[in-house]
């Protein structure tokens, strides 16, 4: 599995849209078609220098895992050199091959109408939260 998510890296690092596709889960693929995926998909526009996998852990029932990569890279505003790290999850497709499955949508801001500080909706009265 650690050459599957280095073969995935080294067409994230070449900011290869189309190559990385190819590693997304079957579903993923059904739900969103190549097309979508190169017109929707932005990378951040930073170099990955190098990078290696740190660790990879497949859950017990075999079918999923989580895979993290240490990364180097540089930015504009950031005077030296940075490292960080990524965890992402993936699963066991039906023929076999280890797949990224879709990255999780995180926002940088709140939708209209809920509170900034938490990202909650502070009209929400379920689970405790008045």
């Amino acid at each position: 599995m650690k050459a599957r998510v280095a073969e995935y890296w080294k067409e994230r690092q070449a900011k290869n849209l189309s190559g990385m596709y190819d590693f997304y889960s079957a579903g993923y693929r059904a739900a969103h078609p190549r097309t979508e995926f190169l017109a929707m998909t932005r990378l951040v526009r930073y170099p990955i220098l190098e990078f290696h996998v740190v660790r990879v852990a497949i859950d017990a029932g075999g079918k999923h895992a989580k895979a993290t990569v240490g990364y180097r890279s540089s930015a504009p505003q950031v005077p030296e050199l940075f490292d960080s790290e990524v965890t992402d999850n993936w699963v066991l497709d039906p023929d076999g091959r280890w797949c990224k499955e879709q990255d999780e949508l995180i926002l940088p801001f709140p939708k209209e109408g809920r509170d900034a500080r938490t990202r909650r909706d502070p009209t929400d009265r379920r689970r405790g939260l008045e």
